[in-house]
Formats: structure tokens, sequence, C-alpha cells
């Protein structure tokens, strides 16, 4: 069953995703990398890749997590190509200096995601084929690196797989997620390094149809990785940055037909992010008594 929709209806709802997806990335900077800093006053585990990240004041990494939340905040009531584009590069450079500043929390999640929200950033300033290819080339490498990295004994006998599998337990469905995945740990190692291999090539040379495949192909494979509480904003940028592929090239008419399973996986990916959100400002309110009782 195909649907005719209007490609500018597809291209907004991708932004739409877009913006959904750098609110959750603020709210984790916050959750995850500011809660230690305020309740120690200082990084508590915290080493920098770059010692002389240890200068900066300790407040520093706090004001610019309450900036980027704030700019995440102000796209969804500006529409303004420029905004969005200030706050991706913003937020992107964000993201990288919180990585730098931790090598133990040392994470392809955020250093990835700090590149990519650069890189449309970039694009949205002035859209053109050049920035275009950009986008291509960084989803294409990730891809094309992580499959031919994950060719070792480790991975390939499913024991880097189920200890994924097995971060699930932190969660109300985690049991039965263990259950239902575990004993195909091998066959989804196999899954993930053939899909991120052939990904490359269906992105640079695939025709719109095989695009389209590609991301029904993929989407099980980050949101099942995600459902572990593993590279979450990673889960969650790539199934959308192939949309914005599909539904940003020049080449398209003023409609495009698509999939209603496709259309259907756009919209779980909305509902996962909400979710996302809902959770993320449920344990904000415990690290806003911790600032209170630290600095009031």
């Amino acid at each position: 069953m195909q649907l005719n929709l209007n490609t500018k209806f597809m291209q907004d709802f991708t932004v739409i995703l877009l913006k959904l997806l750098v609110l959750i990335s603020s709210l984790k900077n916050i959750v995850y990398w500011v809660y230690p800093l305020l309740n120690t006053g200082f990084f508590t585990f915290h080493y920098p890749v770059i010692p002389y990240l240890n200068l900066l004041p300790n407040f520093f990494p706090a004001l610019i997590c309450i900036a980027s939340f704030s700019g995440s905040l102000y796209i969804f009531f500006n529409n303004s190509r420029v905004v969005l584009s200030v706050v991706l590069l913003f937020c992107g450079c964000v993201n990288i200096y919180l990585q730098l500043s931790d090598y133990l929390g040392l994470h392809h999640d955020m250093y990835l995601s700090g590149i990519a929200f650069i890189a449309l950033g970039y694009y949205f300033l002035n859209p053109n084929k050049s920035r275009y290819g950009i986008i291509l080339a960084i989803t294409s490498a990730t891809y094309l690196l992580s499959g031919i990295y994950k060719i070792n004994p480790d991975f390939l006998d499913g024991s880097m797989t189920l200890d994924i599998i097995n971060r699930a337990d932190r969660y109300f469905y985690g049991d039965l997620f263990i259950f239902l995945f575990k004993k195909f740990s091998v066959p989804l190692s196999i899954f993930a390094i053939v899909v991120e291999i052939i990904e490359p090539f269906i992105l640079i040379f695939g025709s719109l149809l095989w695009k389209k495949v590609s991301v029904l192909i993929t989407l099980p494979f980050h949101i099942g990785i995600a459902l572990t509480g593993t590279g979450t904003v990673y889960n969650l940028i790539y199934p959308i940055l192939f949309w914005y592929l599909i539904f940003f090239e020049n080449k398209f008419e003023e409609n495009i037909k698509i999939h209603y399973l496709h259309f259907i996986a756009m919209i779980l990916l909305l509902v996962i992010s909400v979710i996302y959100i809902f959770f993320l400002l449920s344990l904000l309110p415990g690290h806003v008594e911790g600032f209170i009782e630290k600095y009031l």
C-alpha cells in the first residue's frame, strides 16, 4: 500500500524529529553530565581528554547545557532556518566538548551526534549539493567503519551483543526483552555487520526505492539498541539522517509516494522520542533539588 504524501510535509516531519532529537540530547547532557557537577562542585568522574579543560570554571558545563536546552526549546517556537542552524551548530559543539571532558565516558554516541548536528546546521544555513554531500559522507562512513570494526571474534561469537541485550534489565520490559533476544545474539551480531557494511552503498548508489527499504531494515536495529539504553541519541539520529537523505534531495517531485510501513516507522520514532523526553524530564526534579541544596 502506497501513500501519496506532499514532499514538503515529509521534510517538515523529518525536521520535527530532528528538533525532538536535539531536545533529547540537551536533556541527556543535563541529566548525565551536569548532575555530578551540581552535587559535588567538581568533576567526580570526569577526566578530560584535553587536560587544559580542567582550567575552565566548574560551572561552565552547567551553563552550556542550560544554553543548549534553552535553544532546543526555542526552535519549536521559531521556524527560522537560520535559528535551527545556529542551535544545531551550538548543540553539536556542546556534545563534542562534553565528550572531550571525560575519556572514561567515551562513547561514539556523543561524538557522532555532535558531528551530525554540526553538519546539519551547516547545511541548513545554505542548502546545496556539496553540503548535502557532507551529510551523506558522514552517514555512510559511520556505518561502513562501524561494520568493519565489528569483524572480530568478540563480536562474531555474540558475546558483545549479548552484553548489550542484558543491559535492558534496568527497565520494566527488560526480562521479556532479554528472553526474546538473548538466544539470537550470534545472528543479530552478523545482521548488524551486514547491515552496516551494505548501507553506505545503498545510500550512495541505491535508487529511491532501495533507500526507503534500507530505513525499514535499519530501524529495528537502531530501536532495539536504543531500548537497551545504549547510545540513545546515536540510535535515533541515524534513522532521521536516512529520512533527511531521502526527502531533502532536490530531484524529487512535489509529491512523493511512500509505503505505509515507512510512514508508520516515522510515527514510531516520533512516539519513542516523546516517551524518552518525558522519561528524561522525570529525572530533572531531583537534579534541580540537588542544585538548590548546593548553591541556594
